[in-house]
């Protein structure tokens, strides 16, 4: 199952590359229309949610709730500043290409808490 998802990811990863346009794909963690990660997703995907793929897909530009956005770009500040506090680094990654390296270089975690 780990070998498919990398390999996913890093088709996901080459289209992006490849693509001169921003491009709106579904998420690689999407599964028959299901979040795969779900308890773990990352800040910005709890920004927006529906049960329904058509209304996300209509409605995507636009996030329902202003309470939900705020709440979510304030954990992702407050998390970002936490990892300055212990030195660890704190910059953006695109999701696909971090996960890819956390899955596939067996030094990725090690080099983190290294912060190299």
């Amino acid at each position: 199952m780990v070998a498919e998802l990398i390999e996913k990811l890093r088709r996901r990863v080459a289209e992006q590359h490849a693509d001169s346009l921003d491009t709106r794909r579904s998420c690689t963690f999407l599964a028959e229309d299901r979040c795969t990660i779900y308890e773990v997703r990352p800040a910005a995907c709890r920004k927006a949610h529906s049960l329904s793929v058509k209304q996300c897909e209509a409605f995507a530009p636009r996030f329902p709730e202003l309470n939900l956005l705020v709440e979510a770009e304030a954990l992702m500040i407050g998390t970002a500043e936490a990892y300055r506090e212990v030195s660890l680094p704190a910059s953006a990654h695109e999701l696909n290409s971090a996960v890819l390296l956390a899955l596939s270089d067996e030094s990725a975690e090690a080099r983190w808490y290294a912060r190299a």
